[in-house]
């Protein structure tokens, strides 16, 4: 009885530890995506759905779903932009996303059935868990690339096993699949490839299942290339020709990248985890080949991951060996490991029990790494989102962001607000660290508050400042900044996005040694946002806490509402 109670409260602190990774994936990308477009999306959201809705005729809106973009077809991210609006009339890519991250579930549980090994412990399938179920940047919070990827890699799994069943109707099902992941991105196409090895590892496969797929995959591809602007995008370069050395060093960090975060992103080892990685593979495929064999589904799925690794090689050279450690990659290159690690349990079954504990210390370590890594990248792309949309507000020409010229941005938002398609967050919900605060009117200026109002700039009905600003009491301390608006009957005080500036406790190192690197703020206020009376305001800044206002300066500036 003590044995069995023990091995059920085992068995349930598993089941919590696979719970912790789904809980922490689900709230991390929910505090970091945003309703804003990224990139390709403005010209392949908000502009498609412009364009699909001057056609007029159901086949042209039909083929408007495989249009190109770039290099790519993306017709499951088209196809959600499109249900997305047609259900709810105006676009959301917040919504966007939740509904292409849900299907990381899908994902993992397939992950999951292709394990044989004691499927009833949740120790055994952790690993592979921690690796899948990472909240990423772009992976997770640009929507063309959640649809293109984790969508993607959970169809070619559910086509793969579809075709791993002869059967005429599950035969048919993986074809109109491969058909959707064809269309997907550049490298679905390569889902024929990998479904040739299913077809030669299952045995008894009949001769029509050969030519079915045979005919489908030159239809699929036929199809993808018709009308193709082979200019666009990347293009395919000749480079690896040139540089075969460069090609090969691209193609292991393709598979190493995923350890990069470990090494503080140093190329060089790197590309040694990438060849340790392909090194193994290699070992399992040639001297344990007899176990490997009876896992068709997986090793064709690495082969799909194979081959889109070469292809990557030879497409993007000319960007570096650092383009393979993009963070759109990393997906593949997770579910890579996790089907070596699901071949290896299978491989060395009689040394599970020792190699289970290793292996999943490594991956709760790694996960732990990474984790940290992820988001300070989404929380800085988050911020990039609100910055582009801040700037299309204030002056769209100097918008910076990956993507469209700043002017198509403008030309895009500019009619999606006219038609209805997209209403981009205003300037107050942007901005959430910026409101109203409700303190004790004692704004009397006084001379303990140092400060600088460094930018100011008024764009019809926003202002923006931004500066530094601390009192002189406690100042190695952190200290909350305020901007207070004051007029002769009124004062309104805000809370400020607060910033570092080494730049200024450099500048006072000897007078303020010590000075609190949290000293910088940015203000931006749309006076549409706020009914203040009528009248002329002057702009000081103060700081505040316990309620109080600890000490208050008034700038030169003023506004008008």
């Amino acid at each position: 009885m003590k044995s069995y109670r023990y091995e059920k409260l085992i068995y349930i602190i598993g089941l919590l530890m696979i719970i912790c990774p789904f809980i922490i994936y689900f709230v991390v990308i929910n505090r970091f995506i945003i309703n804003i477009p990224y990139g390709d999306e403005y010209g392949n959201a908000l502009g498609y759905i412009d364009a699909y809705n001057k056609l007029t005729r159901f086949h042209d809106k039909l083929f408007s779903l495989f249009h190109q973009a770039n290099e790519h077809r993306i017709f499951t991210y088209t196809i959600n932009v499109l249900q997305d609006y047609l259900i709810f009339g105006t676009l959301n890519f917040k919504r966007l996303l939740w509904e292409g991250n849900i299907w990381i579930i899908v994902l993992c549980f397939m992950l999951y059935k292709l394990n044989n090994v004691d499927k009833n412990n949740p120790f055994i399938i952790l690993p592979v868990i921690t690796l899948v179920l990472m909240p990423q940047h772009e992976i997770s919070d640009w929507g063309i690339v959640v649809f293109g990827l984790i969508v993607q890699i959970s169809l070619i799994i559910g086509s793969l096993y579809l075709l791993s069943k002869s059967a005429i109707l599950r035969l048919i099902s993986a074809i109109i699949v491969a058909f959707v992941i064809t269309f997907s991105f550049g490298n679905g196409m390569f889902i024929f490839l990998s479904g040739f090895l299913i077809l030669i590892l299952t045995p008894q496969r009949k001769l029509y299942e050969y030519l079915s797929w045979s005919f489908a995959m030159i239809v699929s591809i036929g199809l993808y290339f018709t009308d193709y602007n082979f200019s666009a995008g990347t293009g395919f370069k000749m480079e690896f020709i040139d540089r075969p050395v460069d090609t090969i060093k691209y193609f292991l960090a393709f598979f190493g990248s995923i350890f990069s975060p470990v090494f503080k992103g140093n190329i060089d080892y790197t590309l040694i985890s990438g060849l340790i990685v392909i090194s193994y593979f290699g070992y399992l495929l040639f001297f344990k080949w007899k176990t490997v064999k009876s896992h068709p589904i997986a090793l064709s799925i690495i082969l799909f991951i194979l081959l889109s690794a070469a292809a990557a090689s030879v497409t993007r050279l000319r960007f570096g060996i650092g383009g393979a450690t993009a963070p759109r990659y990393l997906l593949l290159q997770a579910v890579f490991l996790a089907i070596i690690y699901i071949l290896t349990i299978d491989v060395f079954q009689k040394k599970i029990k020792y190699l289970v504990p290793v292996i999943l210390s490594f991956s709760i370590l790694l996960f732990v790494i990474r984790l940290n890594h992820s988001i300070n990248y989404m929380r800085l792309h988050r911020n990039q989102l609100i910055e582009t949309t801040s700037k299309y507000y204030i002056d769209y020409k100097s918008i910076t962001d990956f993507g469209p010229p700043p002017a198509m941005i403008k030309y895009f938002l500019d009619n999606a607000i006219k038609t209805g398609v997209y209403h981009p967050l205003p300037i107050k919900e942007l901005n959430p660290d910026i409101e109203l605060i409700n303190l004790p009117d004692s704004l009397i200026p006084n001379n303990n508050l140092r400060f600088s109002a460094d930018k100011f700039n008024e764009y019809g009905s926003i202002m923006k400042l931004s500066g530094w600003a601390f009192s002189q009491n406690n100042y190695r301390d952190r200290q909350n900044i305020g901007v207070f608006l004051k007029s002769t009957s009124n004062s309104f005080i805000f809370s400020v996005h607060q910033v570092r500036r080494e730049d200024v406790v450099k500048y006072f190192e000897t007078t303020y040694p010590g000075l609190h690197p949290n000293n910088g703020f940015d203000f931006i206020f749309d006076k549409k946002d706020f009914n203040f009376p009528e009248g002329t305001y002057q702009i000081g800044l103060c700081i505040y806490g316990n309620d109080k206002i600890v000490a208050s300066q008034l700038t030169k500036h003023f506004i008008t509402i």
